[in-house]
């Protein structure tokens, strides 16, 4: 893991200004690690990104949102999915977006941490992102890791059948909603 995720560009954002940046749901993938039956067996799956966005002021973060598709629920059996989709768990039809928001990220000795709220089922709790990769130049790409305690959303159903914990990760391409490049050459030319 990198030590401070932030800083591993070759280019930095420049001061002065909030830049805003979309999250490209082409180039993202959201993932997770479970277990089931009494811990005996992994499940992998993943979720669709509908779209989000970063705003961020030189290194500071002023906002982090992101909608996940809880329909696009895939892992590798059609009747788990089915269940997982069931009011006994996720209830997508009802509840088809899930949210998050991440309005303050700190460094921590391991590196940077978001702090945020995931909305699932319409139910919020607070769920940090360590931030493991971020990189502005030659594009902006971002990479994060979270556990998600499935009890914090109401889903509780016995944890012989499923794990209480998901390992989250995710990666994804910033698109800048301004000429990124043009933008830090002209930050290189005002030094």
């Amino acid at each position: 893991m990198l030590q401070d995720p932030v800083h591993t560009s070759t280019t930095s954002i420049p001061d002065g200004g909030v830049v805003n940046f979309r999250l490209s749901p082409e180039h993202t993938t959201v993932t997770f690690t479970t277990r089931h039956l009494f811990g005996l067996g992994a499940v992998n799956g993943s979720v669709k990104m509908i779209g989000g966005r970063v705003a961020l002021d030189g290194d500071r973060l002023v906002l982090l949102e992101a909608e996940l598709d809880m329909a696009s629920f895939s892992s590798a059996s059609k009747k788990r999915d089915q269940v997982v989709a069931s009011t006994k768990f996720l209830d997508s039809e009802a509840n088809p977006v899930a949210t998050y928001r991440g309005t303050k990220a700190e460094r921590t000795s391991d590196g940077v941490v978001v702090r945020g709220v995931l909305t699932v089922k319409g139910i919020a709790s607070p769920v940090d992102l360590r931030v493991t990769l971020f990189e502005v130049a030659p594009g902006a790409t971002a990479q994060a890791k979270a556990t998600v305690d499935r009890f914090d959303f109401g889903i509780t159903v016995p944890t012989a059948l499923a794990s209480r914990n998901l390992q989250v990760s995710i990666s994804t391409r910033l698109d800048p909603e301004f000429d990124l490049q043009q933008t830090v050459r002209k930050a290189g030319e005002s030094k």
